[in-house]
């Protein structure tokens, strides 16, 4: 290990190309493919490029507001099979997040010993997830991208490159209109505060922009230290058109928002949508009230350790830039703790006030804990907490983390083995035996069918829509499922039964599980799930042999 540190800081192996090792090991570590919103932006993606796809599915038709990204990653479903398109596009955010991460360490640092600390410990910390379910790690989707550029424009910003950071803050807010909005906002308000203070570094100052690949000087990097390395003070400038190219540079991401939400006709749509976001399908996200204790448990701890290894080393004037932003991150956390209980404002929590705290704590977390024990190793009499075997104990504790952490969105839908081989089963059925027009009724907590079915569905839980009008319309049709089953649940789904739901909805096809009560005859079935076509569908059905053999039906 001592060894590997020493090419790491020597600049014989790149610290760069560890740290993307490192995230692209924690992304394959908790999300197969389809990853828990990959199924989600990759369907969208290949409907953008050809609307005849899936044609009738309520949430493909609804308001694009990712238009970079399916313009960009979202293209690759044109010409590959969606799990090819996930695994190309993981490895172009997974780069993209190493290489914003080194950007940010890059001016906080001594070397990329440290550098490597902190892209494991970062990586570790942000495992578990935050008190509003934020995670950078893990699949493709537009807020991967988002990230990584924001925290390269905030670390082009601490290395004085005001240009940089407005071009890629604005980037990031075109990608993703949240994450990158709420970055490039909290980047706004700390402009101003980061003009306080010494305007020269405090203490031990970070190396050269170079150091970091090739450290000066022939002894082991993990013997060396910058203890002589003279104070490398940051001017950051900001000229006043800097906001303008942000402004510019984010127009694409937040154009199709703000159409999206001029659209609305009336603030009664507008507020029945926001209650359907905030209090039926997104609480979990947006409610303080309904944050699991243990997320908000862990965001608190989170940012007690900032906060107290801030205050174990001096830091520099690119440490307060940082802070500041963290700062903002707090303030707009506890906005929306405030909008929470304030009737007229509970609307503004869809903009997900939270998102900016949750991803930047295990970020600052990281780096604050690795700046402090870092300024402990250059004291000639140091503490068990800054000695190098201390350090690298650390690490290895980080990595078991890594390693041993449960991770929810591993496999999606998260169902049993034996029921997930039987939904993958079920859905290949469908790709072979059902037309390609035709609309299919699935489970209500599935997800995935587009993806391997590659047919459209009439609603389903996970695939939600983000404009007022198709949230109200897909509720609506949540709910006549609901009480389309609650009719005929006890006397069972029999003929009655189907020509209803056709009267009712444009419904062709049934995918139900075995255990529920249908009396008619199902045209396929496997261990878990059956298909049934209902009566008077203007779609024709499969031919003669219905695929496979039927087993019979086992209780999932």
């Amino acid at each position: 290990m001592r060894r590997f540190l020493d090419q790491v800081t020597s600049g014989r192996i790149p610290a760069g190309l560890m740290v993307l090792a490192l995230v692209a090991l924690a992304g394959r570590l908790r999300s197969a493919v389809p990853g828990v919103n990959e199924a989600h932006y990759l369907t969208k993606s290949r409907h953008f490029w050809d609307p005849a796809w899936c044609a009738n599915d309520l949430f493909l038709q609804s308001t694009d507001a990712h238009w970079l990204f399916f313009q960009t990653v979202g293209a690759l479903t044109r010409w590959m099979s969606f799990p090819a398109a996930a695994w190309i596009g993981r490895c172009f955010g997974w780069g993209l997040l190493a290489w914003g991460f080194c950007q940010l360490a890059r001016p906080l640092l001594r070397d990329s010993r440290h550098l490597l600390a902190a892209a494991l410990l970062w990586v570790a910390l942000s495992a578990p997830q935050g008190f509003s379910g934020e995670w950078l790690i893990g699949g493709i989707e537009a807020k991967v991208l988002a990230w990584g550029l924001g925290l390269a424009g905030l670390g082009a910003w601490l290395q004085g490159n005001g240009r940089q950071a407005a071009l890629r803050l604005g980037l990031a807010t075109s990608f993703h209109p949240v994450v990158g909005g709420w970055l490039a906002l909290g980047w706004l308000i700390a402009l101003p505060l980061d003009r306080w203070g010494p305007r020269r570094s405090l203490g031990s100052s970070p190396v050269a922009p170079d150091q970091l690949s090739h450290d000066q000087g022939s002894h082991s990097g993990s013997e060396r230290t910058t203890e002589s390395a003279q104070p490398l003070p940051i001017r950051r400038r900001v000229h006043w058109a800097h906001p303008l190219l942000l402004a510019f540079t984010a127009l694409p991401g937040l154009l199709p928002v703000w159409q999206m939400l001029q659209a609305v006709e009336t603030p009664q749509i507008q507020q029945t949508a926001n209650r359907i976001q905030i209090f039926e399908r997104l609480p979990h996200h947006l409610l303080p009230q309904a944050f699991p204790p243990e997320r908000v448990a862990w965001s608190g701890l989170l940012l007690a350790v900032a906060l107290f290894a801030a205050r174990l080393h001096a830091g520099s004037r690119e440490w307060r830039g940082l802070r500041w932003v963290l700062a903002s991150a707090l303030l707009f956390a506890m906005a929306g703790i405030g909008f929470s209980v304030v009737p007229e404002w509970v609307g503004l929590l869809r903009f997900y006030p939270f998102r900016l705290l949750d991803g930047l704590l295990p970020v600052v977390a990281a780096l604050e804990l690795v700046a402090a024990w870092q300024g402990r190793t250059l004291r000639e009499t140091q503490p068990w907490w800054g000695r190098p075997r201390t350090g690298l104990a650390g690490l290895v504790v980080a990595v078991l983390l890594l390693l041993a952490w449960p991770q929810p969105d591993r496999v999606q839908p998260p169902w049993k083995p034996d029921n997930l081989a039987a939904w993958r089963d079920v859905c290949d059925w469908v790709s072979r035996e059902v037309p390609p027009e035709a609309i299919c009724l699935t489970p209500k907590y599935s997800s995935g069918f587009k993806w391997w079915a590659q047919r459209a569905e009439f609603a389903t839980w996970k695939d939600c829509p983000q404009d007022a009008a198709n949230l109200i319309e897909w509720k609506d049709r949540l709910k006549y499922v609901a009480d389309w089953r609650e009719k005929y649940f006890t006397q069972g789904f029999g003929p009655a039964a189907l020509g209803d739901l056709r009267q009712m909805a444009a419904i062709d096809y049934v995918i139900a599980w075995n255990a529920d009560p249908f009396s008619t005859e199902p045209l396929y079935r496997n261990g878990s799930f059956s298909v049934y076509r209902v009566p008077g569908s203007s779609q024709p059905g499969p031919a003669d042999g219905m695929g496979l053999p039927m087993p019979p039906p086992i209780t999932p």
